[in-house]
């Protein structure tokens, strides 16, 4: 459950997890973070006043509280090079409000780059 509370508009974004090489942006293997839906109960899609009022690539509008809503998120390796070692990178994808973080303990993925 997202948001709680208030009637919000939330975001997904994408920030790099701890430990991962320095001069490596990971928030570039994230190629796209987009809504999907958002449900309360029986009811699961845009309704204003029950869910949400509407989407976009980006932003759900108008969340009402304890609607639950889901993004996806397409990670893909095309800046490094596979090694024989295991490489593990981690991205932290979080959920903001117009007003800021909504998600304070976002949860961290992380992944290895296929060969």
């Amino acid at each position: 459950m997202l948001a709680y509370g208030h009637v919000k508009d939330i975001e997904g974004v994408v920030a790099a997890g701890g430990g991962n090489p320095e001069d490596l942006d990971v928030t570039k293997f994230a190629k796209s973070f987009v809504t999907v839906t958002g449900r309360k109960g029986d009811v699961e899609g845009p309704s204003e006043g029950i869910t949400y009022a509407s989407q976009d690539k980006t932003w759900f509008y108008s969340v009402q509280p304890a609607t639950d809503l889901e993004y996806a998120l397409t990670i893909d390796n095309d800046l490094v090079k596979p090694k024989e070692q295991t490489q593990v990178f981690r991205l932290s994808p979080r959920i903001v409000s117009d007003n800021g973080v909504f998600a304070p303990r976002p949860s961290s993925s992380w992944f290895r780059p296929r060969g």
